[in-house]
């Protein structure tokens, strides 16, 4: 049987829920299997992802989520393209999110970092 759980928790509550989710047998639960299909099943909306994902993640799991690639930091249009997508739903003058300026912001120092190198 599968379950799906939708939580709205601090991040010390989340650090502790991760440490369980990644110690389960790997027959029951991964964190692959819990971010493939996330916005379905765990996020009301691709919004609340990708804010998520901005900050509360960081690494290879936001990179996941937010379909970042090394391609991204080669190529300026590639990284263009990618902030006027999230620009378009991360914007705190669109998204009434609650951390929407916090998101907005980390996702500038991300695009920063991807047309400085």
């Amino acid at each position: 049987m599968q379950r799906t759980i939708q939580l709205d928790i601090s991040s010390d509550i989340f650090d502790k829920v991760m440490f369980w989710l990644e110690n389960l047998p790997k027959s029951k639960v991964t964190l692959k299997n819990i971010f493939a299909n996330s916005s379905d099943e765990y996020f009301h909306s691709d919004v609340d992802k990708y804010i998520f994902a901005l900050t509360e993640l960081d690494g290879t799991n936001r990179q996941k989520i937010l379909g970042i690639t090394p391609l991204h930091y080669r190529n300026g249009e590639v990284a263009n393209k990618w902030k006027k997508e999230m620009a378009t739903k991360l914007h705190p003058d669109k998204c009434s999110h609650s951390k929407a300026k916090e998101a907005w912001d980390i996702m500038n120092d991300i695009y920063n970092e991807m047309v400085s190198e």
